[in-house]
């Protein structure tokens, strides 16, 4: 269209952030890789699932119009090449992505800096194992409804800081193994919107700051599941800090439950896992979980600085409701916590329902010292217990 005798107006679709009369136009998608001449990089670029019709820029040359549920480039020249995915033009954007295994794809990105206005259909494996990802941008992140996340950042060990504070994902979302192997993130820091649980979070942060001196500084604070859709062993948070490294300065309180429904099956087995605490006087900090409703507490703290033995650690559990549990087996084995705090409080499992699963307890915890004022007191003396075998043996 042209108006008068100037340059060439564009058509209303092009403009971005326009409504009415045509499509708006999502902003870009916009990732780094360090590419050398020959390299090439493939990527899944489907809309729901289907081709995508989209307008990319490589990081050299002009922009290139693919139709198609994949897309390939092979760079002429070496350096840093900016990607842009959903260019102004656009039809259907990109929304389920990943860079595929073959070729160097994965070897070359280095940076995510815009993940784009569209809401994100899925990112399972969307960067796995790209070993040369450093640094993942801060901007702003949507999720549609159960955003497939699985893998999406497993075996990123370059990966210094997973800040996803500015994601939303309140639509429900799968996190199974979501950042597993990240090895060397500094931070984890999550959402203060809810964040409801939609598929498995299993292994979602396996190994995260295993390589780190000083662990991980795990900001999770009032992490709220309100609104979770799946049920049973779909939710499982499952082995979610399995051996990871955790920084003293970490928050993992004021859980908030979905109390719609009992979340069942292995829900926190394995929770934390065998992973480290580091520093001396440090404390796990999980109180404040008041709406817990879990039936399997399995394995929760097992195995806690078994590595490291007594460097006076305390696991803080206040308020930690567990009058829906039934399985505590191992809850605290071979965990070497000097001092466990809020014990006491612990209200008893449902009377009605009997074969409470105490076995092997707190077997082997060398350095744990209970106190007259803080301990289990009565809480399992009204319901009929199941097999207590070694629950407090050394």
């Amino acid at each position: 269209m042209r108006i008068g005798i100037g340059n060439t107006v564009p058509e209303r679709v092009s403009l971005p952030g326009q409504s009415g009369g045509g499509v708006v136009i999502p902003d870009e998608f916009i990732f780094e890789v360090n590419a050398v001449i020959g390299n090439i990089i493939d990527l899944t670029t489907r809309n729901n699932g289907a081709a995508a019709d989209f307008i990319i820029n490589w990081g050299e040359g002009a922009d290139e119009t693919v139709n198609a549920a994949t897309a390939s480039h092979t760079y002429a020249s070496s350096g840093t090449k900016v990607v842009k995915i959903n260019k102004a033009g656009t039809n259907t954007p990109v929304n389920d992505f990943n860079v595929l295994a073959t070729n160097e794809g994965r070897s070359i990105v280095t940076k995510i800096s815009n993940w784009g206005a569209t809401e994100w259909y899925s990112l399972g494996s969307a960067f796995e194992n790209c070993v040369n990802l450093t640094t993942l941008g801060t901007g702003t992140f949507k999720g549609s409804t159960g955003v497939d996340l699985t893998s999406c950042f497993e075996g990123c060990t370059s990966l210094i800081s997973l800040d996803l504070s500015n994601w939303d994902i309140t639509g429900g979302s799968t996190m199974n193994k979501f950042a597993f192997g990240c090895s060397s993130a500094q931070i984890v820091d999550f959402p203060s919107s809810n964040t409801p649980i939609s598929g498995k979070w299993s292994n979602a942060f396996e190994l995260v700051g295993s390589s780190l001196t000083d662990g991980c500084d795990f900001k999770l604070d009032s992490i709220n599941f309100t609104g979770s859709t799946a049920v049973g062993s779909n939710n499982s948070l499952e082995n979610m800090f399995k051996q990871v490294k955790i920084k003293p300065s970490s928050k993992f309180t004021n859980w908030v439950f979905d109390t719609s429904s009992n979340a069942q099956d292995d829900f926190l087995k394995d929770f934390f896992i065998n992973s480290i605490v580091t520093g001396t006087n440090s404390t796990l900090d999980v109180s404040g979980w008041t709406t817990c409703n879990v039936l399997v507490f399995q394995s929760m703290f097992e195995g806690i600085n078994s590595s490291l033995g007594n460097t006076n650690l305390t696991i803080d559990v206040t308020g930690l409701n567990v009058s829906s549990g039934r399985n505590f087996r191992e809850m605290f084995k071979s965990c070497m916590a000097s001092n466990i705090t809020g014990l006491s409080g612990w209200s008893a499992p449902d009377p009605t329902v009997g074969g409470v699963n105490l076995y092997r307890f707190m077997q082997s915890t060398n350095y744990l010292k209970l106190t007259s004022t803080d301990n289990l007191s009565n809480a399992f003396m009204s319901t009929e217990l199941g097999n207590i075998d070694g629950a407090f043996r050394s």
